[in-house]
């Protein structure tokens, strides 16, 4: 979260479950697995979400212009890697498993490499929300957990609780305590 915003943010209490783990990998068609930034760098094409974290992070690694794809969209950085116009996607890995399911037939030949990036998702509010809607807010999410739903929606998209997903868990501080270490 940019430094200028983090004022006007409340960092929601940690529920059971409610700490996600996000791994970001390079998928490709077919292998080798790319596994590092340096396998990566033998790569002519590779498709990014435009101006995200994970456009950024190519960038600041070297990555040119020349090899980065950006694109608008997941569903649009899938068909350019299903039509071969890039050689590999870098994304969420739980993202990149979302349009090939939803392919008639199913696309499973995706070769997703291990984490180049992993990073903590936290539920994030306004300051300004009130001690009510706060309230409210972690009664539903509370049994949005409890019912199972949440396990529901995180298996589908790919989604694993950190410390699955190889990411330590971070200490909760209060809205009017310290950031998170990773923020």
């Amino acid at each position: 979260m940019a430094a200028d915003r983090r004022r006007d943010a409340g960092f929601f209490p940690p529920l059971r479950g409610l700490v996600f783990g996000l791994e970001f990998a390079f998928i490709n068609l077919k292998r080798p697995k790319v596994n590092t930034l340096g396998d990566a760098r033998s790569l002519s094409k590779i498709a990014v979400y435009r101006n995200s974290r994970l456009d950024k992070y190519l960038k600041n690694n070297d990555f040119g212009d020349g090899v980065l794809v950006r694109t608008e969209n997941s569903s649009e950085s899938f068909r350019m890697l299903m039509r071969q116009r890039v050689d590999s996607w870098f994304a969420f890995t739980g993202e990149a498993q979302w349009p090939a399911s939803q392919q008639k037939p199913v696309v499973r030949n995706l070769v997703i490499g291990e984490p180049v990036l992993r990073s903590t998702l936290w539920m994030v509010t306004s300051t300004n929300l009130s001690d009510e809607a706060l309230s409210t807010l972690r009664s539903v999410m509370t049994e949005l957990v409890d019912d199972g739903t949440l396990e529901r929606i995180k298996q589908n998209y790919g989604i694993r609780d950190a410390g699955q997903a190889g990411v330590r868990l971070l200490a909760f501080s209060t809205p009017s305590g310290k950031l998170p270490p990773s923020m």
